[in-house]
């Protein structure tokens, strides 16, 4: 069987098959009611690129017990949609929605995809992150304060950090 690299994935790639591992799995909660609203994740390939990809919550049970963290997949019949949300946790301009026809089917374990992919960036482009909600930051350095707890407008919590790092 072949496989397609995550960064070749365009729009409605909707048949072809995908060889990936799940580096992080996560429940997305509604912050007002704790609702489970979806499970999110962030999947990598052999050329250590990155994707997230969202099962929405009527889909939840069908593939909640066959995924884990670390382990290698083979997903085939998914959709592949822009990702032109907030709050993104990778660069990908696309994310895989599973579908109810989505074949998920672990494998063993290939050692030419990596357990883990960062994308890490300079002071620079932290600060010129500053108020743009559009991508998380992966940030390594040393941890110098940690804020207290603060509620903010609309009910929301925040806590500020320091750090310094080598850049």
């Amino acid at each position: 069987m072949e496989f397609v690299r995550l960064n070749d994935l365009r729009v409605d790639n909707d048949s072809l098959a995908i060889k990936v591992r799940v580096c992080r799995l996560w429940e997305s909660l509604n912050s007002k009611n704790g609702e489970v609203i979806s499970l999110d994740m962030i999947i990598i390939d052999d050329e250590q690129n990155l994707m997230t990809a969202t099962i929405r919550k009527n889909l939840i049970d069908r593939f909640n017990n066959l995924l884990k963290e670390g382990v290698v997949y083979i997903i085939q019949n998914f959709k592949v949609v822009p990702n032109s949300a907030d709050y993104r946790v990778t660069d990908s301009a696309f994310k895989i929605l599973f579908t109810l026809i989505t074949k998920l089917k672990k494998v063993d374990d290939d050692p030419s995809i990596p357990m883990h992919g960062f994308r890490f960036v300079g002071q620079k482009i932290i600060d010129d992150r500053v108020n743009d909600n559009t991508l998380l930051t992966d940030i390594a350095g040393h941890l110098t304060v940690v804020g207290a707890v603060e509620t903010v407008t609309g009910g929301f919590r925040k806590r500020d950090l320091e750090f310094v790092s080598d850049s």
